[in-house]
């Protein structure tokens, strides 16, 4: 049980970290732009675009491991119902000191 709790701890806690680099590269991109001038000045594709990306790519691959995505969402099973106990099955039964 510790186990699996140490791991879903460490894919949250990649996750966020993940979510936050994302958005402070979307903030660049935002700030910057896509394309910025090389120092030869050509234009070329701003740094932030490509680890935009890749973070994207590794938050989606993250989320779909802990269920976040629909379809992992279908991947993921539960534990059948237990089946009744005789004390359950009791329950079911009238009250014969109530007659």
């Amino acid at each position: 049980m510790t186990f699996s709790l140490s791991v879903e701890a460490s894919s949250a806690c990649g996750l966020l970290r993940r979510v936050r680099a994302l958005s402070e590269a979307t903030e660049a991109i935002q700030k910057y732009g896509v394309m910025i001038k090389s120092p030869s000045g050509y234009p070329v594709q701003s740094p932030y675009v490509s680890l935009a990306n890749r973070q994207a790519e590794i938050t989606m691959r993250i989320a779909s491991e802990c269920g976040f995505t629909p379809a992992s969402r279908s991947r993921i099973s539960t534990h059948p119902k237990a089946e009744p106990t005789l004390f359950d099955r009791l329950e079911d039964y009238p009250d014969e000191a109530a007659s």
